[in-house]
């Protein structure tokens, strides 16, 4: 059977640290970091992120089809599960259900979840409290371990590091409680994905990179709807998924934080 690694937790010793090393530049970066699901959407411990649909996903979803958002391409995955012998009239609830059974499903929820909260953190430290010219939400998004890691990066000035990592969780803080992932979050974070995305496939290097890994039995959640799919798949993501993921960070007692 194959054995799959696990991302180990550091000791809580060493939670919070504080480094200073001689600079000729008077300079500083923060970082807070924790626990998350991996790109497949498998935690640690082996549970998956978004194994029940999310509680607020049925009104959102309702909302998008009225918009037209992903209407077609619920009509496109209803054509694909006739052709190898659905059932005939697959109601939409079972065909959301379908999409949220798709291998990329978790990984682009992930992606949506990185660019929303990289928006907020720039709305929120850079342009709100001024206290830098960068911060940085990143996933380290494993494919072959069971969870993963978030990484908060900002530059400071020294006097200033520490109001820059406070209000880097404070934003992590506030999107989990009482400024939740908003509709328009999620659409403005989705045209920048998909723009991206279909920037990039211009590029030897993209194909390269979405074709990494596709015949490898160790990543079994990979095959060619990783890069055929992309599109459809980040139109059918709910604001409650990207809610639902972001529940899964830790931003607690699995949070570490470092200034230097």
């Amino acid at each position: 059977p194959l054995s799959i690694p696990v991302a180990a937790a550091p000791p809580l010793s060493g939670r919070d640290l504080f480094l200073e090393v001689p600079d000729s530049d008077a300079r500083a970066v923060a970082y807070v970091a924790g626990t998350a699901p991996n790109k497949w959407g498998v935690m640690a411990d082996g549970r998956e992120a978004l194994a029940e649909p999310a509680a607020t996903g049925v009104d959102d979803v309702g909302l998008q089809r009225k918009r037209g958002g992903i209407l077609p391409y619920l009509k496109k995955f209803s054509e694909g599960i006739k052709r190898r012998g659905g059932i005939e009239g697959v109601s939409s609830t079972t065909l959301d259900q379908d999409f949220r059974r798709h291998p990329l499903f978790p990984c682009v929820t992930l992606q949506l979840l990185q660019e929303v909260l990289n928006r907020r953190l720039f709305s929120t430290v850079r342009e709100r409290k001024r206290l830098t010219y960068d911060a940085n939400f990143h996933l380290t998004a494993f494919e072959r371990i069971q969870g993963s890691w978030y990484l908060v990066t900002v530059t400071a000035k020294p006097e200033l590091a520490q109001k820059a990592l406070d209000a880097c969780k404070e934003t992590l803080h506030a999107a989990q409680t009482w400024d939740p992932i908003t509709r328009d979050n999620l659409q403005s974070a989705a045209y920048e994905l998909i723009s991206r995305h279909e920037g990039a496939l211009q590029t030897n290097r993209y194909w390269v990179e979405l074709m990494s890994g596709l015949q490898l039995d160790c990543v079994p959640g990979k095959d060619p709807s990783y890069y055929r799919d992309f599109g459809p798949m980040i139109q059918s993501v709910h604001v409650g998924d990207v809610q639902a993921m972001l529940d899964c960070l830790a931003t607690d007692e699995g949070m570490w934080t470092c200034i230097g």
